[in-house]
């Protein structure tokens, strides 16, 4: 009797071992959810097809300092949005976009994640949709040490 209660006692601890990564990482993902993305901070956030989002630690770094959106002459939908990091250091982030169509379905192969560095001053970036069925777009910019994804 002892000996099976020293077995039931490996398997429930190699069984905790086992699963001990599997907790930490749902753990990790319940913090990500409560991060939250925001409107971008800058007068130029949004514009009449997308906007930009950002987490709140990268919106006290970065500010939106322009935003355009135009149909290249393929019609595929071409973002461009200059940050301006308002801090004196070098900020790391990592930035999303999603190209939805008409159908509010995520065009396929139309996101990127990119982690990017913002030296203080003006970054420019710009993203184009790999179809013309792009309809929206959204950016999503979240400080380096909080990928949700």
């Amino acid at each position: 009797m002892a000996m099976a209660r020293e077995l039931g006692a490996r398997r429930a601890w190699l069984l905790g071992v086992a699963l001990l990564p599997a907790l930490v990482a749902l753990a990790g993902c319940a913090r990500w959810q409560k991060v939250e993305l925001r409107l971008a901070p800058g007068t130029r956030a949004r514009s009449e097809l997308g906007q930009v989002r950002m987490d709140e630690r990268t919106s006290d770094v970065l500010v939106v300092a322009a935003h355009r959106v135009r149909r290249d002459a393929s019609g595929r939908l071409a973002v461009r949005v200059e940050f301006q990091n308002i801090s004196d250091a070098l900020y790391a982030a990592r930035v999303r976009v999603e190209f939805v169509d008409a159908q509010g379905m995520l065009e396929k192969g139309a996101f990127d994640v990119d982690l990017r560095k913002f030296p203080p001053g003006t970054t420019t970036m710009d993203w184009t949709s790999s179809t013309p069925d792009a309809a929206t777009y959204s950016v999503e910019v979240w400080s380096g040490s909080a990928v949700p994804w």
